[in-house]
């Protein structure tokens, strides 16, 4: 039994650490904690979510861009809000991901959300506050635990 709570015990502190470099290196833009986000969520998070990313009832949606060099096309979950005119996407790590390098070059996608392609551009780096309006006050708290800087907005072509 004592083995069984100590177990217990040192999961719950490992993973309280874990979440804590997490939070430390996401409110800090920290490059090293970001890049190592990125590529977990690249290797595993997205190849799991891009199965039903964008259906219905998915939760997730999907952006679909061109690669900047290769022009090579891709499919990238993500949380897509949408707006009166287009879509909110909050950049918790930054704007260095590949997908939205992708988008702002090429200033166009589609957005998969809930079973419809909507084809976006104009794409515009705002300030979560800018667009606070389309947040839930729970989305609210979790961006300024994370000291979200950046939202991606797209309007709808």
């Amino acid at each position: 039994m004592k083995f069984l709570v100590r177990g217990v015990v040192g999961v719950v502190v490992v993973g309280g650490v874990l979440f804590g470099v997490l939070l430390f290196g996401i409110r800090t833009q920290n490059p090293t904690v970001l890049r190592g986000v990125r590529n977990v969520n690249k290797r595993f998070w997205n190849r799991q979510a891009i199965r039903t990313a964008g259906e219905p009832g998915a939760g997730v949606s999907k952006v679909v861009h061109r690669g900047r060099s290769s022009g090579t096309e891709y499919e990238t979950p993500i949380d897509a809000i949408p707006t009166d005119d287009g879509f909110v996407v909050v950049l918790p790590y930054g704007t260095q991901a590949d997908w939205v390098r992708n988008v702002l070059h090429h200033r166009e996608a589609t957005i998969v959300h809930d079973g419809e392609r909507v084809d976006v551009h104009q794409p515009v780096l705002m300030h979560p506050r800018d667009v606070d309006q389309w947040f839930t006050p729970g989305a609210r708290r979790v961006n300024r635990l994370f000291g979200v800087e950046r939202t991606l907005v797209l309007r709808r072509r």
